[in-house]
């Protein structure tokens, strides 16, 4: 169409000016990141700076990893955003936030996301932590995140963004918000090809749920800013001309749709009229807005003309610039109708711009000529007087007494008028004479049994008036049927609606008649029909009985004879399979009735149940049908219903791509069609967050560890796998290990689990090494009250606990303690470094008076270069530990010599002592003796036993031996011989019937002195004999073999 004078109307866009707030007018704002509040780097974004107090920045320092800064976008009214490649590009947020309401402005480049690719999620932690990320080749984001099922989409709940390629506000909000540091277009795992495709122009966080009203507040923030609504302009009235003219609107937003039918930004229009333009802004908001545009000139509509009347169409266009052109012959501007038929008129303007009318078609209503009451006529007064053509179109009436009925009740003789107007506002008049004869007598009926199929019953109600008898009826029924009795009856052949007249006449010649409708109505035909008759399942049974016309108004059930229900549709449950009996009975608005009885067959049911064990997210779960067939017979269709997929197998495997708790139901379907269905909860499990804690970690010592892993919702431990300084170590979950040595050293846990999931943790743990306790106590015997003096000789010891007489402890490192009560103390000292590890050692004190028996049991000599050199068997038989005492030596005739023992004797113990200084002698001095003097001058309990003498002969080749000793024996037995030479020495343990227990080949090392052990530990007590067998001489002796 050309177009020779354009007028453009540009509708501008503008917002919708509601009450705006913004993000930090509300408290708890702890991020706020725009695109218009950013750091460039050769054009890619390094930084999205934090508008909020919290410094929050989303930064990239790798420039390989920045998304780039697009200035204006005009999807979201120009403004700035953040464009991401889906490929590497993120950012990380620095400091740990609270997240309890998240908005996010953002868009995807795709139909459906590529991978489970990331838009908001915690830089570490497990599924919990993800905020938003796309579900793999859907429009739907991952359920089992943070926010769960709480998810919006430019504030309404769904987890659904479709369609990706538009800009959404993501939402979502939690009411026990966690602490985490964010990460923007990165999945968390930063797995390969899971990044965000699209742009990002706005994240707003706050530390806690917003009301829904602060909610609404933050999204109008964001429409305002991003959004528009349109706003057409005043009405447009084009003064002069028919030119064609567009209406155009700005671009900005996502679709236009004109009432013209035009789907662009603009509609080209050349006629009056009213015109709506209808948009949606970038978040799927619409919006509308309309115009009238007014044309020169009044062109009509069609209308209906009354026959008699004209009517004039003017144009209003006498304006010399147009030419008029009719249909009709006429000329000018305006055109007078008087009849019927199509009328149009064709304008050119001054520019040559060509305006052509509508056809406007005149409809001639003839009402006014055809109406009428008909001609005179002679009636009996109280008869009524109507029109007798016209009246079905007539919408009011004016008779000459003002009344405004259809009829006129005339009881005199005289000329009647009427005025009628019909539905077209025309108008008729008439008149009528009427000549009264007599009086009318009053026609009424009335009638029962309108069933088809039944009789019905007429009944004549008429009345006469006074002085006259009514003696004629003629009943017409509407179907060529009468009957001239008073009160007949008549049964149709058919249902319909029969208008029955009843014609009456009196023995005065006056007559009256009426007519009434009577429906003759249908039988209800009884019909039901029902679902699956399966038991313990509800079966809905729904009338479906029919009639030709009318309406079914009663519904009447009875179940089993005794249960009544009503109505259309009703439900019942049948406790057992078996046949039952039903019986259906409706009746219409007419009171006519039908019933139905059956005898139905009730199947048994099958129950639905499967069996499915959890996996770890990726894998694929197995569903096995396992339904109850003992009263429904063999189950032959199975439908599983995953939440997004199905399965009609009776085994079948899906992977479920979201973590946590999800429903999947079972419908099964027995051969007899039977049904019952069930929901389970199926859980997906993720990696478990492994970890560990230990207690006290010293070398040579266990140290006790136990696994604090947490895993997912209905997944459990299958098997760990500890290892201690790289050496796997142990299979349970609290496993103990003893480092040999102290140091650092690598721990760590494998934990797999039943749904196949798998994770690990390691760290490093101090062993820390052992402090060794030490003391001594000086004199460790003593007479209550005693007080000792104590030395610690502990190293690497932070701490001391002594336990000393009575349960009594001190933490001193040197205690100074009295004790006070006799008898046998074992005191204890546990030493503690700073890493808790500990040593203890003890040893006794004699708290009693000290008692000296020392037993010289027996003594032998040799003379080296006319010395002599005593050998002692010396025994201690006191109570205490010796530590000095003096030998004297009496020759018969010589000196009187003594030395000094020192060393450690203990009480019970034993000793072969050689006196280190030889005595000369002269081979005349027939013997000698040696006294043991106990030291301090204390008593001996024994003195005889102290002193033994020694008759002096000249050593040859005879052997000699000193012991055996200690006899009797409990463990240790040891003997010296001297002069032994090389000859070769057996050692034999007998008991007393001459078994050899023990035989043993001694070494011979060649020394005049040598000195012999054995262990007798493992000989049961009793009484045996020591034989030795020294060359070719044996020599025996006894001993007394017994415990301690």
């Amino acid at each position: 169409m050309r177009i020779t004078t354009a007028l453009i109307v540009l509708l501008l866009f503008s917002l919708d000016f509601r009450s705006q707030i913004d993000p930090d007018d509300l408290p708890g704002l702890v991020t706020w990141l725009r695109a218009d509040s950013v750091s460039l780097s050769a054009g890619a974004v390094d930084t999205i700076f934090d508008l909020s107090a919290s410094g929050n920045h989303a930064v990239e320092s790798d420039p390989a990893l920045m998304p780039l800064w697009i200035e204006s976008d005009p999807e979201i009214a120009g403004n700035p955003t953040v464009r991401f490649d889906g490929v590497n590009d993120g950012l990380s947020l620095n400091t740990a936030v609270n997240v309890g309401h998240v908005f996010l402005v953002a868009d995807y480049e795709a139909e459906v996301f590529d991978d489970f690719d990331g838009l908001l999620t915690a830089q570490s932690g497990g599924a919990g932590l993800i905020m938003f990320q796309g579900d793999q080749g859907s429009t739907q984001l991952f359920a089992g995140g943070y926010f769960g099922a709480d998810i919006q989409n430019n504030g309404v709940f769904t987890n659904d963004f479709a369609p990706l390629e538009n800009y959404h506000v993501y939402g979502g909000s939690k009411e026990v918000p966690t602490s985490t540091t964010l990460r923007l277009a990165k999945n968390r795992n930063f797995t390969s090809g899971r990044f965000w495709q699209g742009d990002i122009c706005e994240l707003i966080i706050y530390e806690a749920p917003l009301t829904s009203e602060e909610e609404q507040g933050v999204l109008d923030y964001i429409y305002l800013r991003y959004g528009a609504q349109v706003v057409l302009p005043d009405d447009l009235i084009i003064e002069e001309g028919f030119c064609d003219t567009l209406l155009a609107a700005a671009p900005g937003f996502s679709s236009y749709d004109w009432s013209t039918g035009s789907d662009s930004s603009s509609t080209l229009i050349s006629s009056s009229g009213i015109y709506t333009l209808t948009v949606q802004d970038v978040f799927g908001s619409e919006s509308s807005d309309s115009i009238e545009v007014l044309y020169p000139g009044n062109f009509i509509d069609p209308f209906t003309l009354c026959a008699g009347s004209d009517s004039l169409w003017d144009t209003g266009l006498d304006d010399p610039q147009y030419n008029l052109t009719w249909n009709v012959p006429n000329s000018g501007p305006s055109l007078l109708i008087q009849d019927g038929g199509d009328y149009q008129v064709q304008v050119v303007d001054g520019e040559g711009c060509i305006y052509e009318s509508d056809t406007v078609q005149v409809t001639l209503d003839t009402y006014p000529i055809t109406t009428t009451l008909g001609p005179d006529t002679q009636l009996c007064a109280g008869n009524e007087i109507a029109l007798i053509s016209g009246a079905d179109s007539t919408v009011s009436y004016l008779w000459d007494d003002a009344s405004e009925l259809p009829s006129l009740e005339v009881l005199t003789s005289d000329e009647y008028y009427v005025e009628a107007t019909n539905i077209n506002a025309c108008v008729a008049y008439d008149t009528i004479l009427v000549t009264i004869l007599g009086e009318a007598p009053l026609a009424i009926f009335g009638y029962s049994n309108t069933c088809f199929n039944e009789q019905v019953q007429f009944v004549d109600n008429s009345i006469a008036p006074d002085g006259a008898v009514i003696d004629e009826f003629l009943w017409q029924f509407g179907d060529g049927g009468e009957s001239i009795l008073d009160n007949p009856t008549y049964q149709y052949a058919a249902t319909d609606t029969f208008l029955v007249s009843l014609f009456i006449t009196t023995d005065q010649g006056c007559s009256d008649a009426i007519e009434q409708q009577v429906v003759i109505s249908p039988l209800p035909q009884a019909e039901f029909s029902n679902g699956p008759l399966c038991h313990q399942q509800e079966v809905l049974f729904e009338d479906v009985s029919v009639v030709e016309s009318g309406v079914i108004q009663d519904i009447e059930w009875l179940f089993n004879g005794v249960q009544t229900f009503t109505g259309p549709i009703v439900s019942f449950i049948y406790d057992d399979p078996g046949d039952f009996d039903i019986r259906l009975i409706v009746e219409t608005q007419a009171g006519c009735r039908d019933t139905i009885s059956e005898t139905l067959t009730v199947n048994g049911t099958p129950t639905s149940s499967f069996e499915a064990e959890t996996v770890c997210l990726g894998n694929p779960t197995v569903f096995t049908a396992d339904p109850d067939e003992s009263l429904s017979g063999p189950v032959n269709q199975f439908f599983w219903d995953f939440g997004g997929a199905t399965s009609i197998f009776e085994t079948t495997t899906y992977t479920i791509p979201n973590t946590g708790p999800n429903e999947v139901s079972l419908t099964v379907t027995s051969a007899l069609g039977c049904v019952d269905d069930t929901t389970a909860v199926v859980f997906v499990a993720d990696d478990p967050e492994v970890g560990f804690e230990y207690g006290l970690s010293c070398v040579d010592q266990p140290v006790q560890f136990a696994d604090t892993s947490i895993l997912f919702p209905g997944d459990s431990v299958l098997a760990y796998t500890w290892f201690f300084a790289n050496i796997e170590g142990s299979t349970d979950s609290t496993p103990s290990y003893t480092f040999e040595n102290p140091g650092i050293f690598d721990v760590s846990l494998n934990v797999e689990t039943t749904a196949g999931c798998e994770g690990q943790f390691e760290t490093q743990i101090q062993i820390a090494p052992l402090p060794i306790s030490s003391f001594s106590m000086i004199p460790n015997i003593g007479s209550p009250p005693f007080t000792p003096e104590f030395e610690n000789f502990s190293e690497g010891a932070s701490d001391y606990v002594w336990t000393l007489d009575f349960g009594q402890q001190n933490f001193d490192s040197i205690p100074n303690h009295t004790f006070t009560d006799s008898g046998l103390v074992n005191v204890s000292l546990e030493v503690f470094n700073e890493a808790g590890c500990s040593d203890i050692s003890s040893q006794p004190i004699f708290l009693t008076e000290p008692l000296v028996d020392l037993v010289l049991l027996d003594m032998e000599y040799i003379i080296v270069e006319d010395f002599l050199y005593p050998i002692l068997s010396i025994r201690n038989l006191g109570n205490y530990d010796l530590e000095e005492f003096t030998i004297e030596i009496e020759f018969t005739e010589g000196p009187l010599v003594q030395e000094q023992w020192t060393g450690l004797l203990p009480r019970n113990g034993a000793i072969l002592y050689t006196m280190s200084a030889g005595v000369y002698f002269e081979e005349s001095l027939p013997f000698f003796c040696v006294r043991l003097i106990p030291p301090d001058q204390r008593v001996d309990q024994e003195p005889a036993n102290n002193e033994l003498c020694q008759e002096i002969g000249t050593v040859g080749e005879e052997v000699y031996m000193i012991g055996p000793y200690p006899n009797p024996v409990s463990d240790k037995l040891s003997f010296t011989l001297i002069n032994l030479g090389n000859q070769e020495l057996m050692a034999q343990i007998v008991d007393m019937s001459g078994r050899v227990i023990v035989d043993r080949q001694l070494t011979n090392s060649g020394e005049l002195v040598q000195a012999y052990e054995m262990d007798l530990s493992a000989l049961d007590n009793g009484r045996y004999l020591l034989r030795l067998n020294i060359g070719l001489e044996t020599q025996v002796f006894k001993l007394q073999v017994l415990d301690d």
